[in-house]
């Protein structure tokens, strides 16, 4: 099971392809004997087997990595001693707390500006009470040596790419913080021992104060929580609803305008943003709509003239504009 995890991992996400093997390594920290070194192997053997076909897939698609170099300060030329500063130093800026918990990402698909960071304060502050807990108490227990492996390995995908601070790239980090907490409740919990080394009853006026202050903590930071909820949910009633042209949301108005005339097929031209020829697909294919109604267009190559087109174009040229909502512009060719 934790193989065929892994090898989820592989496969559904870019960073998965680096952050799986990372983990599997640090599956290490459980081979504490003969037998769980065994099972270790066992684990890596079956993981290595699930890689295959992303390896055969590889060797006959070689661009399969060419996302990775346009998005790294990884170049050919580039020497080991320079990766080794640029990545120590994106390293840090990834785990910067106060990116995290003020600023978060930067780009707003991936996060709502002025809604401070990408975590609470409050849970963030029982992450770090969960790390110091697992130092102190647990650090010869290996699913915490597991999961502080675990956090540190999360944060590299991010930093061997130049986007700083980017959420998807990320996306491990927090789910590990979150997991930390876990030590960091059962602490704050946790009631006075009796010198039998069970919980008391009714604790000793001495043995008072630590545990009262511990549940006094606890309570700060479930406030301090609902606080930064409400404050987000509140920014988010106020600005959410203005990030609609980062998730496309204009061109299902340009994509209905176009199906709406009677001209066929419908032309899809993608020369600035990004690949959104697909959206027509996807909204043909929920209105039961026949996918052949629309041609995707090949790069520098002209539609003829009469027909409709969607296109991601700033302008067009010998045309009739018919609407341009957001990133999107509606119009006919007229030569």
């Amino acid at each position: 099971m934790v193989a065929l995890t892994l090898a989820l991992l592989t496969y559904t996400y870019t960073i998965g392809r680096l952050l799986a093997p990372l983990l599997a390594l640090g599956v290490l920290s459980f081979a504490t004997n003969k037998q769980r070194l065994f099972a270790v192997g066992k684990t890596w053997l079956i993981f290595g087997v699930t890689l295959l076909p992303l390896i055969v897939f590889n060797l006959q698609n070689p661009g399969l990595t060419t996302r990775f170099y346009l998005l790294s300060y990884i170049k050919p030329e580039s020497t080991l001693s320079e990766i080794i500063v640029k990545f120590v130093s994106r390293y840090l800026e990834d785990i910067n707390p106060v990116l995290l918990l003020l600023n978060g990402d930067i780009n707003p698909r991936h996060h709502l500006p002025d809604a401070l960071g990408s975590m609470f304060f409050a849970t963030f502050i029982l992450a770090v009470i969960g790390i110091i807990v697992v130092l102190v108490r647990h650090r010869g227990d290996a699913w915490w040596r597991f999961v502080l492996f675990g956090l540190a390995a999360s944060a590299v995908p991010g930093a061997l790419t130049v986007d700083k601070f980017h959420t998807l790239k990320m996306i491990a980090y927090p789910i590990f913080l979150l997991l930390l907490t876990v030590p960091a409740l059962e602490w704050l919990l946790e009631k006075a021992l009796n010198e039998s080394g069970t919980a008391a009853e009714t604790e000793p006026s001495g043995a008072d104060f630590w545990p009262l202050a511990r549940r006094g903590v606890l309570v700060g930071l479930l406030i301090l929580t609902l606080v930064e909820a409400a404050y987000f949910h509140r920014q988010y009633q106020h600005e959410g609803k203005k990030r609609g042209y980062i998730f496309d949301a204009a061109y299902k108005q340009v994509y209905d305008l176009a199906v709406a005339q009677p001209k066929r097929p419908i032309y899809l031209v993608d020369n600035y943003w990004g690949p959104a020829y697909m959206h027509s697909f996807w909204y043909a294919t929920l209105e039961g709509r026949s996918t052949a109604e629309f041609i995707h267009q090949p790069d520098g190559v002209r539609p003829p003239a009469g027909v409709i087109v969607i296109s991601t174009e700033r302008n067009c040229t010998d045309c009739t504009l018919i609407s341009r909502t957001g990133d999107y512009l509606l119009y006919q060719m007229t030569k």
